[in-house]
C-alpha cells in the first residue's frame, strides 16, 4: 500500500477561505456595497432621473469592490493604506550616526601629513582614478 501525504501549511492566516467564488472578506465588502448602493440608489432616485442614480451607485460601489478585490504584494488595500497612514502619522526615527562635519583644510592637511613621509623613506600617494602605489628613494652613501 501506498503512504497518503498531506501537506499542511505552517501559518494558517495566510490561507484563504473560499465560500463558493469568493473569499469571506470579498463576499463581506460586496454585501456592503451592495447595501451602499441599495441605499443610493433610493436616495438618488427621488432627487435626480435614473442615468445620475445610476452614476452615484458606480461613485459609491467602485471603492468597496476595490478593497475588496484589490492586493498588492499579497496585502489587501487596507493593509496597505494603513501602513501608508502608520508612516506618515509616526514617522521612524533612524539610530544611526549623523556624518561627521569637518573643515576642508583640515582634511587637506591631516591628508598631506599621512602621505608625505621623511624624504630618506619611502613616499606613497593616492589619487582616485589610480590605485595605491609607492615610489622608493634611491638613498646616496
Amino acid at each position: 500500500m501506498e503512504d497518503l501525504h498531506i501537506s499542511i501549511p505552517k501559518d494558517l492566516d495566510k490561507m484563504t477561505v473560499k465560500a463558493g467564488l469568493f473569499t469571506k472578506r470579498q463576499w463581506t465588502y460586496l454585501g456592503i456595497a451592495a447595501a451602499l448602493g441599495f441605499i443610493a440608489y433610493q436616495i438618488a432616485s427621488r432627487f435626480m432621473p435614473i442615468t445620475g442614480a445610476v452614476w452615484i451607485i458606480i461613485i459609491i460601489v467602485m471603492p468597496a469592490c476595490f478593497l475588496a478585490f484589490y492586493k498588492r504584494d499579497g496585502m489587501s488595500v487596507e493593509n496597505l493604506l494603513l501602513l501608508k497612514l502608520r508612516f506618515w502619522l509616526f514617522p521612524s526615527v533612524r539610530s544611526s550616526q549623523p556624518a561627521l562635519k569637518t573643515n576642508p583644510e583640515e582634511v587637506k592637511q591631516n591628508v598631506a601629513s599621512k602621505v608625505t613621509s621623511p624624504t630618506n623613506k619611502a613616499t606613497t600617494t593616492t589619487s582616485p582614478s589610480k590605485p595605491k602605489t609607492t615610489t622608493h628613494k634611491p638613498t646616496t652613501s
